[in-house]
């Protein structure tokens, strides 16, 4: 399967450059990055360009200012023989000050037979926009270097393990 081998520039780095760079272990599948990529903050305007197994995403928008950017490349995104990548990978990036706010805190269970199941997280933005989801393995949980601005969580203990609520 397709590992992330480094992104430049590095995890929590500036972008105001508006490039970053991925580097894959194989080829990947072009058109999966297109369903298999969230940015958070939405980035609208942005531009792919491959060369073999490093794809180069360059930004042509302008970016909020003091904001964290959440990039996350999902299970969705395929190498050229449709292998899906090993896991999630996440990344955030700052532009300006980067920001530090927490959110933690430990699940209780509607039902005891659920304990130990892992638990899938989505958290969103106050206008639904997906931020990230994470799937944990214990009930305690902390995400870091948020932005200052309402959230929506969402989780739920993912019995099937499809990353769906079953009801």
């Amino acid at each position: 399967k397709p590992q992330i081998i480094s992104v430049s520039p590095d995890e929590f780095s500036d972008i105001s450059g508006k490039i970053i760079e991925v580097v894959f272990s194989k080829p990947i599948e072009r058109n999966s990055i297109l369903s298999g990529l969230y940015i958070y903050p939405p980035i609208a305007k942005k531009k792919f360009k491959w060369d073999k197994n490093i794809l180069q995403i360059k930004i042509n928008e302008e970016l909020e200012p003091n904001t964290n950017y959440f990039f996350t490349f999902t299970q969705s995104i395929a190498g050229e023989h449709k292998n899906k990548l090993d896991q999630d990978y996440y990344y955030i990036f700052k532009h300006g000050k980067l920001n530090e706010k927490k959110l933690s805190g430990t699940f209780a269970f509607e039902d005891e037979e659920d304990i130990g199941e892992p638990i899938h997280i989505d958290l969103f933005s106050a206008d639904s926009i997906r931020i990230f989801s994470k799937t944990i393995n214990e009930p305690n949980f902390n995400f870091e270097y948020l932005n200052e601005k309402e959230q929506i969580l969402r989780a739920f203990a993912d019995i099937k393990k499809n990353k769906k609520y079953d009801y």
